[in-house]
């Protein structure tokens, strides 16, 4: 908890943006966190790759099928998949606590905690 104080808002978020939401003009930033523009890059890779990936699946599948046979459909299949299925849920499962956002609502006297989920949405906490 004492890293999350010593961070603050990066100069280009403004406190008065108009890109905020309405709950997020009732709170004060207590924190942003310094990689979420690259976790948010990398999630958006991950997911892009893998849409790609599910869509060459019957492309790569066929023309496997053609070089080698049963050996050689597992070995591309296999290969492909790992990076289409399993590398997003690792990347999801080790980046689903990072803290993107720190906010102090003083009225509530509470903290609200953004993370970035799956499908790149926000989710408080």
């Amino acid at each position: 908890m004492r890293m999350l104080c010593s961070k603050t808002a990066p100069p280009t978020s403004a406190p008065n943006s108009t890109k905020h939401s309405k709950e997020d003009n009732l709170t004060d930033r207590v924190y942003y966190g310094s990689l979420t523009p690259q976790i948010r890059a990398v999630k958006v890779f991950s997911l892009a790759t893998s849409i790609g990936g599910i869509v060459a699946q019957p492309i790569l599948l066929e023309q496997a099928s053609k070089v080698g046979g049963m050996p050689m459909i597992v070995a591309v299949c296999g290969f492909a998949g790992f990076f289409t299925f399993v590398t997003p849920i690792l990347l999801h499962l080790v980046t689903k606590r990072y803290v993107t956002d720190l906010h102090y609502d003083p009225s509530k006297q509470q903290y609200t905690a953004t993370t970035i989920t799956f499908f790149l949405q926000r989710e408080k906490i």
